[in-house]
């Protein structure tokens, strides 16, 4: 069993590459059922991970998303994964939407 670490998180950038994502995370997480099996939910890192075109057993993604806020400018939101934060991932992201920049 992990130590789970809580991390916190704010997304700036293109005013509609944002929202873009903020949209993508808030549908994911609306779902029923998750875009991939796993014990974490709708919002598990790994949904994102694959709606973004990448192999998620690739990228450490042990966790999930929660406190999804978007204010029309920046987008929050706090994480809780296994044993660290997941930067790996969110560089991911970042490479996949370049105009934004994630600060922890």
């Amino acid at each position: 069993m992990p130590n789970w670490c809580s991390t916190a998180h704010a997304i700036e950038g293109d005013a509609k590459e944002v929202k873009s994502l903020h949209d993508l995370m808030s549908g994911l997480q609306k779902q029923k059922e998750p875009s991939v099996p796993n014990g974490f939910g709708t919002a598990w890192l790994g949904n994102l991970v694959d709606v973004l075109g990448e192999n998620w057993e690739n990228v450490f993604c042990r966790g999930n998303w929660y406190d999804l806020q978007f204010d029309g400018r920046v987008l929050t939101f706090n994480t809780e994964t296994a044993w660290s934060p997941c930067n790996e991932m969110f560089d991911m992201v970042c490479k996949k939407i370049p105009d934004i920049k994630l600060f922890l």
